[in-house]
């Protein structure tokens, strides 16, 4: 029985350019319990840098409509990616509390049967590890220590943009001690 349910999203990046991380992601939250559920018709987050300059709306459109989706599974999302999560996360509280941006995403959205409700809490992978699953689990089911390997931890620039965000890198850390 899955300690925890979540839609996946996986973002451009990380099935095309890195399909090793998605195995591994697959297998290893598996492995831990955590039951994922492919988030059907997702896009690109979008990224924010040119798409958020150059039309503010549409960018929150189609995050929005990825947010939507989720919603329509009653499941918080699970992103991989950092760039993915930031964008995600930011999107879901803007709308949450941009009662006239949130009316006008959802008149775009109403022509694909979606609507943002605000329902749903997107999740870094690295909080489930850390949060929900717990590094005693973690500990408990390495199999393979990697004891003796030295590593640089980099969680992703856009993990340090806010305060509440340092925490992840800390957690990130925090993982990595309990697996060697």
């Amino acid at each position: 029985m899955a300690i925890a349910e979540y839609a996946v999203f996986m973002g451009c990046m990380i099935p095309s350019l890195q399909p090793f991380v998605e195995a591994a992601t697959r297998k290893v939250l598996k492995e831990l319990d955590v039951a994922l559920h492919d988030l059907k018709g997702e896009t690109c987050c979008p990224v924010p840098e040119a798409p958020r300059a150059l039309d503010y709306k549409t960018w929150f459109t189609i995050a929005g409509r990825n947010l939507a989706l989720a919603e329509q599974m009653s499941l918080d999302i699970v992103t991989i990616c950092s760039g993915c999560y930031d964008t995600l996360e930011e999107a879901n509280n803007t709308l949450r509390e941009n009662k006239e941006l949130r009316d006008t995403v959802n008149e775009e959205l109403a022509s694909l049967g979606l609507q943002f409700q605000g329902k749903i809490h997107v999740q870094n992978i690295i909080e489930v590890l850390h949060d929900v699953v717990g590094t005693k689990r973690i500990r408990e089911s390495a199999t393979k220590p990697l004891t003796g390997i030295r590593v640089c931890p980099q969680v992703g620039c856009r993990l340090y943009k806010s305060e509440e965000k340092l925490n992840l890198p800390r957690k990130f850390r925090a993982i990595g001690e309990v697996i060697g």
